[in-house]
């Protein structure tokens, strides 16, 4: 009975244990992402730590049920889960820089959930309190009488032993203690890693043992004579000195000079023993810490630096721009962040894999280097993201002047190693904050709003912050969290433009164009919301929406008697996409349409990313025999080399073209030379965006083969297209219109 007591005693003191950290815990969980949830970025640790912490939760609260069978203790691990569930959902929102649904998810959800299970632990704690107590008095009351009865005569047998075994083992100590002692400390001086020497006043060598080979580089007991001074390096002569004179016991780190002329930089402790008849001298117990100080000085560089480029990372740029602003405070001298973020480079990752990735980035990062000069800082803050700090005379010409320079710099082609004849080109959006800020964190934030604004403005470009882009950016943060529901609400649609044979002006078919009907804002341009579902990934979803919707609309007109085309923007984020032959093969499935229907439009800019991969991918649409048509074309500086790798059917050409074709010279003879590159190549010619007669006129004169604009019509929606075709039919010439 008092085993079975005792035992449940002990086991339920081991769940009180482990109910007893479970408070700290779920503090820590909850508190290890409240920096990034603050907007600070996630520096390596960040999430590691959190699934740690995570981990450490569920096995306390494992170790909770395995002591104690309570009910209790089965709600609160169901709690606990729930809570570390609901941590690693907000963890992904981090990492996809989605910190306000973080944030929103962290109150709505998270802290409630928390608040529960430690108001449960709290209650679980005191019941668990009494249990234990009860225990603990059942146990008391048996184990008395046993011990009344046994306790004496127990403790004086344990006694007895003690004495007799202790008197054995003292004298079997006494005689090998004597015997070898005096053996292992010849050992340990002799073979030790140390150098032990013993010195006068004047650092004259009396006696020298231990790792004098390695230190010095002589034989123990050859310096026997000689002054220690004549191998130490001349400026720590000084501190030996000091060190000689100590009364008791002092320590000192100096450099000793080796036989071969290289220096060891050795801890030195000394002991004054020269009233000690066996010594008479001061002895220094000398340690090589050359090794360790390299490691130190390693890491100390490993700490600041990043490891792939070789440049400062986020701690050590932190710390020079505080520097900075510091001077800038003191010499009234200009200052200057530029925040640099390297374009498309997921595309490189994804295309190519890691290696490629991490070549790309040290290759910005020397070019960063080309463009810096000496006393200004480039650095990396992580991802492909980096920092130029500039001040002084740097700035004489602006801030913009340098990052042109960048921009300049970082264009320019470069050849992948191990990719024979494979280009890349890259570009990079850059922010610029400039002037006086609070603090490094200021700066850097200002510069990094800049240039998400340079991002949206179409990247490849520059932006100077402006007090704006705060307001800007949390319009935009909210946009982008009102996008990801915007396809399960149904809240997009399609409009559809029409295309004309500009030779008969009949309709040749139309072009599927998204709109957004926001609940709030009404209907939102997709030249606002498209570049938020690009960086987002969003458009992968809503353009596989689009593609069902346009071919199922398309078939629908066919089968009542409209014979016309449907073309559909395909953006390069799909264009990466493995899933984008099987998201097209499955819409024309799935919708019974003709695949030769079906224009695929792809921006020039897009494919100039890679050529040889978006050529490859277009080759890879072209079998399930669908048409394609560059779009933009004109204004993404494809060569005819280039050109001929891609399987195009069209080229759509660029409405800025267009608009001074019957004023100027320049612009006619630009649409003249573009039409006939599509006929030299055999491929049709789209003219957007006309707008009136005279541009009308002008394209027929250079026989573009079709195009599209407001002189035709606008967007229509899709109740209305089928009037618009059937009026159309047949067509009367717009010139005479």
């Amino acid at each position: 009975m008092v085993r079975a007591r005792a035992g449940e005693k002990d086991t339920l003191r081991e769940a009180q244990n482990a109910l007893g950290v479970a408070p700290g815990t779920v503090e820590a969980v909850l508190g290890s992402p409240k920096s990034l949830l603050a907007g600070q970025p996630a520096g390596p640790t960040e999430f590691p730590l959190n699934k740690k912490l995570r981990d450490e939760l569920t096995k306390t609260m494992r170790d909770l049920n395995r002591f104690w069978r309570a009910p209790m203790a089965r709600t609160l691990r169901a709690e606990a889960a729930l809570v570390n569930a609901r941590t690693v959902t907000l963890m992904g929102l981090i990492a996809a820089h989605r910190v306000r649904d973080a944030n929103v998810l962290n109150e709505r959800y998270i802290q409630p959930a928390a608040d529960k299970l430690k108001a449960a632990i709290i209650t679980a704690d005191g019941r668990l309190g009494r249990e234990i107590k009860a225990a603990d008095a059942t146990a008391w009351r048996a184990t008395l009488g046993v011990i009344g009865a046994a306790g004496v005569l127990l403790v004086l047998l344990i006694v007895g032993m003690a004495t007799a075994r202790r008197r054995r083992l003292r004298a079997e100590v006494e005689q090998g203690v004597l015997r070898d002692s005096e053996r292992r400390l010849r050992a340990l001086v002799q073979h030790g890693s140390d150098m032990i020497t013993v010195v006068k006043p004047d650092t004259t060598v009396i006696y020298q043992a231990g790792a004098v080979g390695l230190m010095l580089g002589c034989a123990p007991g050859e310096l026997e004579g000689a002054r220690l001074t004549a191998w130490l390096d001349p400026d720590d002569v000084a501190a030996l000195m000091e060190l000689c004179a100590t009364p008791a016991t002092a320590s000192a780190e100096l450099r000793l000079r080796h036989r071969d002329g290289n220096q060891r930089t050795c801890e030195v402790h000394a002991t004054n023993l020269r009233q000690d008849p066996a010594w008479e001298g001061i002895v220094l117990n000398i340690w090589d810490v050359s090794e360790r100080k390299e490691l130190e000085e390693r890491l100390r560089h490993q700490a600041f630096h990043d490891t792939l480029t070789g440049l400062p990372n986020r701690a050590l740029v932190l710390d020079r721009a505080e520097q900075m602003l510091a001077r800038a405070r003191r010499q009234q001298i200009p200052v200057a962040a530029l925040y640099v973020d390297v374009d498309g480079f997921k595309h490189v990752n994804d295309t190519f894999g890691h290696a490629a990735g991490d070549e790309l980035l040290q290759t910005v990062a020397a070019r960063l280097m080309t463009v810096v000069r000496e006393g200004d800082t480039a650095a990396r803050l992580g991802g492909d993201e980096f920092i130029v700090l500039l001040e002084g005379s740097t700035l004489d010409a602006g801030p913009e002047l340098v990052a042109e320079r960048l921009l300049e710099v970082l264009r320019e082609p470069y050849e992948m190693s191990g990719k024979l004849g494979r280009q890349l080109t890259i570009t990079a959006s850059i922010g610029i904050a400039v002037g006086a800020h609070t603090d490094a964190d200021e700066l850097l934030r200002d510069a990094d709003l800049a240039m998400y604004d340079a991002k949206v403005s179409g990247r490849n470009r520059y932006k100077l912050f402006e007090s704006n882009m705060y307001s800007s950016s949390q319009d935009r943060l909210t946009l982008e969290m009102d996008l990801g529901e915007a396809l399960e609400r149904q809240q997009f649609f399609l409009l559809y433009q029409p295309t004309f044979d500009l030779r008969s002006e009949s309709v040749t078919g139309v072009e599927a164009l998204i709109r957004w009907r926001h609940p709030t804002r009404g209907i939102i341009s997709p030249l606002e919301f498209i570049p938020i579902a690009e960086d987002s990934g969003l458009i992968v979803p809503i353009g596989r929406w689009v593609l069902e919707q346009a071919c199922r609309q398309a078939s629908i007109w066919h089968d009542r008697g409209h014979r016309i085309g449907m073309s559909v923007n395909v953006s390069g984020r799909q264009l990466d996409e493995d899933d984008l032959i099987e998201d097209v093969r499955q819409a024309l499935q799935d919708s019974g349409l003709d695949p030769a229907v079906l224009t695929l439009e792809v921006t020039e800019t897009t494919l100039m990313r890679d050529p040889a991969a978006a050529a490859d991918r277009l080759h890879q649409l072209k079998q399930l025999g669908v048409r394609i048509a560059i779009d933009d074309f004109g204004t993404g500086y494809s060569s005819l080399a280039y050109l001929r790798q891609f399987p195009a059917d069209a080229l759509k050409i660029d409405r800025s073209f267009i608009g001074g074709i019957a004023t100027s010279k320049a612009s006619a003879a630009l649409i003249h030379t573009l039409v006939q590159l599509g006929k030299t190549l055999d491929i049709e010619t789209l003219a957007e965006g006309i707008e009136d007669q005279a541009q009308l006129q002008t394209l027929q004169r250079e026989s573009c083969d079709e195009g599209q604009g407001f002189l035709f019509s606008r967007p229509l929606d899709v109740s209305a297209v089928e009037p618009f075709l059937n009026a159309a039919q047949p067509a009367a010439p717009i010139a005479s219109q």
